[in-house]
């Protein structure tokens, strides 16, 4: 069965909250972990990041990068917090591209 790019973005999405720190259910999220034809190539989970709520899972699918992310949803507005999730994102971004 095939199934579009975007479903299985979507699905990549979701995938991020499955793996890591509090996962919904324990998957492992070691780099070449493989779902379906997609490879993590990145996880951002370490204590730094877990301190706010930040975890990031990046793949490789059909030859192209993915980043799913989860953060907080805890309603927190504080700027410091804020910006250091912004951090964690920029230090994922600068390993994966």
């Amino acid at each position: 069965m095939t199934i579009s790019n975007e479903l299985f973005n979507a699905i990549l999405s979701l995938d991020a909250y499955n793996r890591g720190y509090d996962a919904s259910i324990e998957l492992p999220d070691s780099i070449n972990t493989q779902i379906g034809t997609a490879t993590i190539t990145m996880t951002r989970g370490q204590s730094d990041a877990q301190d706010i709520g930040f975890y990031a899972l990046a793949y490789n699918y059909n030859g192209e990068t993915i980043v799913s992310i989860r953060g907080t949803d805890d309603g927190d507005e504080d700027s410091q917090k804020i910006s250091r999730q912004i951090r964690n994102l920029i230090i994922l971004f600068i390993y994966v591209f």
